[in-house]
């Protein structure tokens, strides 16, 4: 995606590194901590497939946002 912004939209390579930089540092941040909490809170109830089922719903939720940045 970086060679596709960089070719689309030149002029503003600075605002998308700071952007970029900012959204995987922070909300991936709270993105991995969410799914932690999520994913422990339901194990130590005995659903012990939670971690699995938080990972392909996390991946699945990403979809339609990547297709909004490409399309």
């Amino acid at each position: 995606m970086p060679s596709f912004f960089g070719k689309n939209y030149s002029d503003y390579s600075t605002e998308y590194a700071v952007l970029n930089a900012f959204v995987v540092a922070f909300c991936g941040l709270i993105s991995s901590l969410v799914g932690a909490y999520v994913s422990d809170y339901f194990e130590n109830k005995g659903y012990y497939m939670s971690k699995t089922l938080v990972c392909l719903f996390a991946g699945l939720a990403g979809i339609p946002t990547i297709a909004l940045c490409c399309l």
